[in-house]
Formats: C-alpha cells, sequence, structure tokens
C-alpha cells in the first residue's frame, strides 16, 4: 500500500523532538556512504592532532624533571616524534621491556605516565570511529523514516451527476483500496509472525491493539449474543498518536491522540425476526421465495435483508451483505436499527453471510459459519456438510474517541461516540475560548475523521463481499475443510484489521494522491478548503489554516521507497567541529608556541627541551661533528633546523662490538673499514687544525 510514497532527501526536523535534536538529513544510500567514510576520516585525523596536543602537553611534563636520565629522554623523543597514539602506546611497552632489568628508579610509574594517556586517546578515538555510524538513525523497527514528496495534496472525493455512473472513479477507486488495505493486513496484522514478502511504507507498520474475546456483549439486549452476555469480542487499538501512529509530524503540543474500539458478536434472532416470503414478479416473471430478516427497516422496505432461495442452488460461494447506521447521522439513514440494536453513542453494523453450495468436508459448528452437519449431500465419495441456515448474521458497534496528549488531566479525551457525534463535538470545540484542542490539533484530528468514514468496518466488506472472508482462501471450486469454532472472530479482527490499514493509507494519500480517480473525482487542496468572505477573500484566519493544512502536505513521515538513510543532523555537525577544531588547533599549535616565544623575549628550559627532542632536531644534534662548527644552521618554518649550504653525509654503519649504528667520525683518518660498511669519501670537509692533530695518532681504523 502506499507504494507510490517517495521520500525526499535533504535536511527535515522531527519535530516530535527538540529542535536540535530533532535536525535530521536524509540521504540516498549511496552518498550516506560517503558520508558515513569521510566522517570516520575526520575522526582518524582529529584523533592524530588530538594526540599531537596532548603530546606536547605531556612533554612539557616530563621535560620538567630536572634530574632526567636516559630513559626520560627516550620517553620525551617518543612521545613528541612517534606520531600517532597507538605507537607511543606500544613504544612505552618496548621501552620498559628494555630497561627492565637496569636497575631504573621508579620504572613502571614513569612507564604509565606515558602509557596512559596514549592509551586514552588510542582507545577514545578508536570508539569514536567505530560509534560515528551511530550518527545513521533509524525508528524502532531499524528502518528509516522521511517526509514524502508532496503531490495532489488533499481529501479525494467525487461528484457524480445523477443517474450517472463513475465505473473509472469512485466504483474502483474504493474496491481497490480495501483489497490493498487487506492483502497489507494479511502481510503486516494477521500473519506478521510468519510473513513479510513486502516492505511497508507507512512510518508506524502496525497498530498497537488489544483483542478481548470475553467481552460484554455491545447490544441493549445482551440475548442478543449467541455465546451471551460475555462471548462478543471486543478489538481497541492503543492511543494512536498522530505522530507516531501515522506520520503526521507535528509537536507535541499540535499532536492528537485517536482510539477506535470495534466489538462484535454473532445475532441470535427472536421469533418473526427471519421470515419466508414470496416476491412476486415483474413483467411476467415468475414468483420467487425469499428471506427476510427484520432488524429494522432498509431504505423505503420495512426489512434489512433479503435472500432469494434460488441462490443456494448457483454455484455462487459465500456472499457477505453490510449493512450500516451510523449515530446520529445529519445524511438520511439508509438502516435504522431496531431498538435492541439502536445505540446512541456508537455505529451499528450488521453482516449477514450466505454460504449457499459451500460443502465442507467436516462439520463446522462456528456460530456464524454453522454447518453441524445435519443437512449434508454425497458428491462421490464425499459426505459433504452444508450449512444449516439460509444465512448467519453477525453484528459489531464502532466507537471512537479523540485526546489531546500534551494534557495528562481527566479530561483530556472526548468520550466514546460514533463517527458523526465525534465530528460534531469537534467542530463545536473552540480554541479561542479553552477548548481541548488548538486549530492545528482541530485540522489533524479532522484529517483522521474524515479517513475514518471510508475506513470502518462496513467499507471493509461491503465492497469485497465474500472476498473479504479469510474463509474463502481456503475454498476449492466450492469445497472447504471444516472451520475452527472462533473462525467468526478471526473474520471481525480481519475487518478491524483491514480498516486500520485503509485508515494508514488514506492518510498518507492525503499528502500524494496518486490514484486515477476519473472524470468526476478531484483533490480537495488546502486552497479549495478555505471560506472566503462576501467579497471573495480569504481573511486572516481563513489563510493561518491554508497554511496550516499546506505544513502537513509537506510534513507526511513515510518509509521512503528508494533506498535512503537518516542521519542525525546534530550528531554530524559535533563531529565535524569538534574534529575541525582539533586539527586546527594542531596545525597552528607550532606557531602559537613559537609566537609566545618570541614575545616573551627569553629562554625557556621547556622551549629548549622540546626542540632539542623534536626529530628533526635530533639529526641536526647528530650530525653536528660533519659541520664546521655548526655557525650555518638555521631555524626554518615550523621550527625545522635547515642547513643552506652544501653537504655531503656518508652512510652509517653498524659497530662491531655493540651492535650500534653510528655515522663515520670526520674526527678520525679511515683506513680500515671492516666489510660491508662505507668509507668516508676522501671529499669530506674536515677543519685543517683536525687533520694534523689526526697525523698525531698511531690509530688509523675507524672504531667499529
Amino acid at each position: 500500500m502506499a507504494g507510490t510514497a517517495v521520500g525526499i532527501s535533504g535536511l527535515w526536523y522531527d519535530r516530535s523532538r527538540p529542535a536540535v535534536l530533532g535536525a535530521t538529513l536524509t540521504l540516498p544510500v549511496d552518498q550516506a556512504y560517503y558520508l558515513l567514510t569521510s566522517l570516520t576520516l575526520l575522526i582518524t585525523i582529529a584523533g592524530a592532532s588530538f594526540w599531537n596536543l596532548t603530546a606536547l602537553l605531556l612533554h612539557r611534563l616530563l621535560a620538567a624533571n630536572q634530574n632526567a636520565d636516559v630513559l626520560d629522554l627516550e620517553h620525551r623523543v617518543a612521545v613528541l616524534n612517534l606520531g600517532t597514539s597507538a605507537k607511543v602506546f606500544l613504544s612505552a611497552i618496548k621501552l620498559y621491556h628494555a630497561w627492565l632489568r637496569k636497575g631504573v628508579r621508579n620504572l613502571e610509574a614513569r612507564t604509565l605516565l606515558v602509557l596512559v594517556p596514549a592509551g586514552l586517546v588510542w582507545s577514545t578515538f578508536v570508539i569514536a570511529s567505530i560509534l560515528a555510524s551511530r550518527v545513521a538513525i533509524t525508528d524502532s523497527n531499524g528502518d528509516v523514516i522521511s517526509p514524502i514528496r508532496p503531490h495532489r495534496c488533499g481529501f479525494f472525493s467525487f461528484d457524480v451527476p445523477e443517474n450517472e455512473t463513475d465505473p473509472f472513479g469512485m466504483m474502483r477507486k474504493i474496491p481497490n483500496d480495501t483489497i490493498q488495505a487487506r492483502n497489507y493486513a494479511s502481510s503486516f496484522y494477521n500473519r506478521a509472525s510468519t510473513s513479510r514478502p513486502t516492505l511497508s511504507r507507512f512510518k508506524s507498520i502496525t497498530l498497537s491493539m488489544d483483542i478481548d474475546t470475553a467481552a460484554q456483549c455491545p447490544f441493549r439486549n445482551p440475548d442478543r449474543c449467541r455465546l451471551g452476555p460475555n462471548g462478543a469480542m471486543a478489538m481497541r487499538t492503543g492511543l494512536l498518536n498522530s505522530h507516531e501512529a501515522f506520520g503526521i509530524n507535528s509537536h507535541l503540543a499540535d499532536q492528537v491522540a485517536f482510539q477506535y474500539e470495534a466489538t462484535c458478536s454473532p445475532v441470535q434472532p427472536l421469533d418473526g425476526e427471519v421470515r419466508r416470503h414470496v416476491r412476486p414478479g415483474l413483467a411476467g416473471d415468475i414468483n420467487r421465495n425469499v428471506t427476510r430478516a427484520y432488524f429494522g427497516p432498509y431504505g423505503d422496505e420495512d426489512f434489512t435483508y433479503e435472500f432469494y432461495d434460488e441462490t443456494i442452488n448457483t454455484q455462487a460461494g459465500y456472499i457477505v451483505e453490510s449493512y450500516y447506521a451510523r449515530t446520529n447521522d445529519w445524511n438520511p439513514p439508509t438502516w435504522v436499527p431496531i431498538p435492541d440494536f439502536n445505540r446512541t453513542d456508537a455505529d451499528v453494523t450488521m453482516f449477514f453471510l450466505s454460504q449457499n453450495k459451500i460443502g465442507y468436508i467436516e462439520p463446522t459448528f462456528d456460530p456464524w459459519f454453522w454447518a453441524n452437519g445435519s443437512d449434508w449431500r454425497k458428491i462421490n465419495s464425499l459426505n459433504l456438510t452444508l450449512a444449516n441456515r439460509f444465512f448467519s448474521t453477525m453484528a459489531c458497534t464502532e466507537q471512537f474517541r479523540l485526546c489531546n496528549p500534551a494534557k495528562e488531566t481527566p479530561d483530556a479525551c472526548l468520550p466514546w461516540t460514533g463517527l458523526v457525534p465525534l465530528q460534531s463535538a469537534l467542530v463545536e470545540n473552540d480554541p479561542v475560548t479553552g477548548g481541548l484542542f488548538n486549530v492545528p490539533q482541530m485540522l489533524i484530528a479532522q484529517r483522521i475523521l474524515t479517513h475514518m468514514t471510508r475506513s470502518t468496518l462496513h467499507y471493509s466488506v461491503v465492497t469485497l463481499r465474500g472476498a473479504a472472508l479469510w474463509a474463502n482462501d481456503l475454498v476449492y471450486g466450492n469445497l472447504s475443510p471444516g472451520l475452527p469454532d472462533n473462525q467468526w472472530q478471526m473474520e471481525a479482527l480481519g475487518w478491524f484489521q483491514t480498516s486500520l490499514a485503509k485508515l494508514q493509507s488514506y492518510i498518507v494519500q492525503f499528502a500524494a494522491n496518486s490514484d486515477d480517480l476519473g472524470p468526476y473525482g478531484r483533490v480537495r487542496t488546502p486552497l479549495d478548503m478555505l471560506g472566503t468572505n462576501s467579497n471573495g477573500e480569504h481573511d486572516e484566519a481563513s489563510n493561518a489554516v491554508y497554511h496550516m493544512m499546506q505544513d502537513q502536505c509537506s510534513n507526511q513521515l513515510v518509509r521512503p521507497t528508494g533506498e535512503m538513510q537518516n542521519f542525525s543532523f546534530l550528531g554530524v555537525m559535533v563531529i565535524v567541529l569538534f574534529s575541525c577544531t582539533v586539527i586546527v588547533l594542531d596545525l597552528a599549535g607550532g606557531v602559537i608556541l613559537e609566537w609566545l616565544r618570541r614575545l616573551l623575549r627569553r629562554p625557556s628550559a621547556l622551549a629548549a627541551a622540546r626542540q632539542a627532542d623534536n626529530i628533526f632536531h635530533l639529526v641536526r644534534l647528530a650530525l653536528r661533528a660533519h659541520l664546521p662548527h655548526g655557525e650555518r644552521w638555521v631555524l626554518g618554518q615550523w621550527e625545522v633546523p635547515v642547513w643552506d649550504g652544501d653537504l655531503s653525509i656518508p652512510r652509517p654503519y653498524i659497530e662491531e662490538n655493540g651492535g650500534l649504528a653510528l655515522y663515520p667520525d670526520p674526527s678520525r683518518v679511515e683506513n680500515h673499514v671492516p666489510k660491508g660498511h662505507w668509507r668516508v669519501g676522501e671529499a669530506m670537509r674536515v677543519e685543517e687544525a683536525e687533520v694534523d692533530s689526526l697525523e698525531m695518532q698511531d690509530t688509523t681504523e675507524i672504531v667499529a
């Protein structure tokens, strides 16, 4: 149902939540993948930048120790140069094991001083990267909700001229809507635990309900219920919130709660209420035997229902007829129930079931499908049980009410009643003088009640007749297996669920009407609903109502047909702003520190330690012996030391005794280098005084 519902992408607001939390970004799935990947990458970069800032503070703490030893220096170098918290975490473990048996003081505490901050930063941003996907949000069923794309928004209606038919409009739409609703109820309500073949388009896949199979008889005379005063079945929805249940996106103060109850029971006729008659033929036709039910006049007739005897001899299967009486209806009623079934606070529907030539393989003792075996026929080797009556009767009452969910008071609801009295009570509500509902709530309530008019049990049956029965799914030709004793309850529940599914569909259709309504059908848009003054102009109040209704057109929430993904806009912005802030601070950190150093114009031991422990300055210090006096080193951008001359550096070698890598010492003349190592070239620049001193030494080998 509502298969044409197309969700829109972009930024929208879930009005049931605070504004800052309700901002939602909806994107197609392919774009959603890019966003999630970008957020994860941004968090990773922010994690590295956050560690760089943490490393500056941690190095400052380590460098404050005036009695530093080699382990302190190695910790400082690791913290300042390894670049990531993960590498520092692992290097702290390596340094601990390397110095474990060297008698270093407070080894554990000093290791933890580096290990804990690195581990915390590492784990925090790893978790943040994993949880970045949590900004993608779904509803309680794990599905995406977004506003529908408005199309021909408004109520559909038909204006068929007298003596005309409309086969392409109302006569096609209403049955099709009922068939789709029944199929939806079959998939998502009646058999939801075993089959969900299609994707629902409604915000709430199913509407909550309670079922009582031992309810009180709903009629004035409780003896009318075949199963006794407590043998009826009551079906009642929960308080259906207009936002949560129907997807009408609105603020809490503008939401409405709707509740619907139906109570059904097979009916016990009294003497004289079912009679046999002979209907005279017209214009030479033969007379016809009929059986009539007298539960109140229908139209111009003094009876309610009439069954033609010859129907039972045809191949007709199940037939169900429906008669509907709305209490206090302002239109001339078509059926006027007798006092036992008349309710002033509920609508009443009576259903007549004729089973005709349906033959049951086993007897059926359901009170509505009564076929106990006393009437049977034999086909081939099968003894088939036939119905005991020409027709059976079941009646249901329907009640409705509206509540204001923003109020938690006993008077927050209008009383249970029929549709027409409830609509009248809503019209009489005056929001200006402190009525129960404000104007936006009244508009939402009217929208629900208008759609409910075509979603009652009567409309769930009248257009489908025999196809409105689950029992019909079991029929092969005119053969049926025996039915369970509660088949009537399953049928009534199916109608109730069909009514709910139909109501859900009509709520969505209000925002996006896509059906062909034929030549006499039209959609009454919000503009068409406005009244005008004597000059044909809309007054200020009418304009306000128009904008409220138009707002509902663009704020109907559905499950979109395309692959979409929702994101918490707040979550996305928190990640982006925090990450960018950390990255910018990291990039500017060195510049800020250098600016402060120059501003203060005084040497700092901590600044000197930070420079000396920097990996590029360690290179500078390691190569001091290769440079004449070191006067040509200068401080470049980002505190990087640079040499502005031309200098060739020999490759390092491994010392034979200690296994340590060394650069060749230019203060010595090379006569021998172990196999596999590089010699110092003759072009190595050495101070002339140092060469003279080397000539006076006996040792000419480079220490390997």
